[in-house]
């Protein structure tokens, strides 16, 4: 111990009397939390060079779109939401109880893992819309990077380039700021037409007051949804109306005034608001008769990260995200192991929108009669997702 205390004394010392060293240190240790230099360095010259993307991923540019009867589309992302907040045994009851009774009458996939590149909102986000991870092209990581470039995959052909080309209006309805993570970029770039997230609401006379740290809450953003849903219906054309949640966002979640009154602000009670409010919203489409031109798909955008409830989470053997396609013929799949990437062709083909081999970006239809994923690609894809390629660095 005391030889330590000296070698600890004696590297303080140095240090003191080379403050330029002492102050390299201290900037370069910055920099590589503040802007991921180590991990873009790894990405780009230390992960194994692989063929994985290349091999494996359909570029949606050289694909013909077959379309037959096309549907319109509600896209709901879930903050955080699993599987696993339905297991009686560790909660005491169902928390999705309002979402789960609309399975009977839907489609979902039991096994929807997350992959590596997908673990977070706008990875998600990129996963399900164009079918590929979100992998660190700048020094800048995560939801860093996405708020200083000036372009968001601009060379891929996502879900809205798609839908645009067949004639859909995209919307995007969040509660937070669009500039949080690059999420109004990304959506922008791929030609959603209409965006809103918090500063749109406080022009539109929502106040802070009104809201959580993050922007506007869940129940207010199903309000307005609505409004904009009978907008949409009354335009007679095609339309994606895509949102995305934010109350059951660790590590507290941020209920609203109504949901603390409901029951009080712990975790599974959030939750529990959340899916309810999803739940609403289905009821309304259907109670309104617009599932005969309406398809509506609920997603989490990954597993729960760190939250209150946390412990209880991790006791689960299996926790998968959470999914529903509803429509008023469902479709029948051919496999309930799905990840992210799979969600582009499946949304499309539920829609009426499909290729023939069933395939886009790294995904497999899971309702295709003509594709399915080899099983043992899917250990293929956990090794060597990460791996550098030129080929998916040329998609921005």
């Amino acid at each position: 111990m005391t030889s330590n205390r000296c070698k600890i004394s004696k590297m303080l010392v140095l240090l003191r009397r080379n403050s330029h060293i002492a102050l390299l240190i201290f900037g370069v240790v910055f920099a590589s939390y503040q802007f991921s230099v180590c991990h873009y360095l790894k990405q780009q010259f230390f992960y194994s060079s692989s063929k994985f993307f290349e091999h494996n991923y359909i570029d949606p540019k050289n694909q013909h779109f077959e379309i037959n009867k096309p549907k319109s589309l509600v896209l709901i992302y879930v903050e955080s939401l699993e599987n696993t907040y339905s297991n009686p045994a560790i909660f005491g009851r169902d928390l999705l109880s309002g979402l789960n009774v609309y399975k009977r009458q839907g489609t979902s996939f039991d096994k929807y893992q997350m992959m590596p590149g997908t673990e977070w909102t706008i990875a998600s986000l990129v996963a399900t819309q164009c079918g590929v991870p979100l992998k660190t092209v700048t020094v800048f990581g995560n939801n860093r990077q996405g708020e200083v470039i000036t372009k968001f995959l601009s060379n891929a052909k996502c879900m809205g380039d798609i839908l645009a080309e067949h004639g859909y209006k995209n919307v995007f309805m969040n509660g937070p700021s669009l500039k949080f993570a690059g999420v109004g970029q990304f959506f922008k770039d791929h030609h959603y037409e209409s965006l809103y997230g918090k500063d749109e609401w406080l022009l539109k006379g929502y106040r802070l007051t009104d809201m959580s740290f993050w922007g506007l809450h869940d129940d207010d953003l199903f309000k307005e949804a609505k409004i904009k849903l009978a907008e949409l219906i009354k335009e007679n054309k095609l339309f994606n109306l895509t949102l995305l949640t934010i109350d059951t966002h660790g590590m507290d979640g941020y209920p609203s005034k109504a949901c603390i009154a409901r029951k009080d602000k712990r975790f599974p009670n959030t939750v529990e608001c959340t899916a309810d409010n999803v739940g609403k919203l289905i009821s309304y489409i259907k109670e309104q008769g617009w599932l005969n031109k309406v398809n509506i798909v609920v997603l989490g955008d990954h597993l729960a990260m760190k939250n209150q409830v946390y412990t209880k989470l991790e006791s689960s053997p299996s926790r998968t995200i959470y999914n529903l396609f509803l429509s008023n013929k469902p479709s029948s799949k051919n496999t309930n192991m799905v990840v992210g990437f799979d969600m582009l062709p499946t949304i499309l083909e539920s829609i009426g929108i499909k290729t023939k081999a069933g395939r886009v970006g790294l995904g497999y239809s899971a309702i295709s009669t003509s594709a399915k994923r080899p099983a043992q690609s899917l250990s293929e894809m956990q090794n060597e997702i990460g791996s550098y390629s030129k080929t998916y660095n040329q998609l921005w």
